[in-house]
């Protein structure tokens, strides 16, 4: 990851991730270019876009990647519990 929180693949970002915590909890937020043809995503930015469709060159599953990604989320955080 690049400060503060983007996601790169290749030099170009894919995603980016912003994590707050307080009060005894941390809220995560996240945002995936996924499914956004090369010719769509944004030029007049700091840091060169692209999306998964434009990495992988096929369409991405929403659905299947979200539930991918909450297990992988889970994972870590069961990880750190048994680490308290």
């Amino acid at each position: 990851m690049k400060h503060p929180n983007d996601v790169l693949v290749g030099g170009r970002k894919v995603a980016g991730i912003l994590g707050e915590a307080g009060e005894g909890r941390v809220v995560l937020g996240t945002g995936i270019n996924v499914n956004v043809a090369a010719d769509e995503l944004p030029v007049d930015v700091r840091i060169p876009a692209t999306s998964l469709l434009a990495e992988t060159g096929g369409p991405v599953d929403r659905i299947e990647l979200l539930v991918e990604l909450l297990a992988a989320l889970e994972r870590r955080y069961d990880s750190w519990l048994a680490t308290k």
